[in-house]
């Protein structure tokens, strides 16, 4: 794959270099900013969550082997075959969040690097959904 990637890179420098005298004013001025920042910010944040979701399902199975007990708060009912019994329900509700969070984060992250040449405005309508 990698020499495939290279071939690709030199024969676009080559495309460059051959057409560098022809001038393409205003095809190129006022370009939007890439967004990169934010594809490694939230790449990050991706992982950050993939650890705290391995920590969720590592506690989850400690409760659950009785390893680790949780206090049950008063007047709270724990599992409805077992009253005295407390789900786990906090690790769990913090899993799937942030499974969900990592979804859109993972697409905010592929899509906001892409451009459709300079005018593309994709990213605009993608970032209002940003929350």
């Amino acid at each position: 794959m990698l020499p495939v990637m290279d071939e690709l890179i030199g024969a676009m420098c080559n495309i460059s270099k051959a057409n560098s005298h022809i001038a393409m004013l205003s095809r190129t001025h006022g370009q939007i900013e890439t967004h990169d920042y934010m594809s490694k910010l939230f790449d990050a944040i991706v992982r950050f969550n993939n650890i705290l979701i391995d920590f969720d399902r590592d506690v989850w199975g400690y409760i659950s082997l009785g390893y680790f007990k949780q206090i049950t708060k008063p007047g709270e009912i724990g599992s409805s075959t077992m009253p005295h019994k407390v789900n786990p329900i906090d690790f769990e509700n913090s899993e799937g969040n942030l499974g969900k969070a990592d979804a859109g984060l993972s697409y905010l992250s592929v899509k906001l690097p892409i451009s459709r040449w300079q005018r593309d405005l994709t990213d605009s309508t993608v970032l209002r959904n940003m929350g």
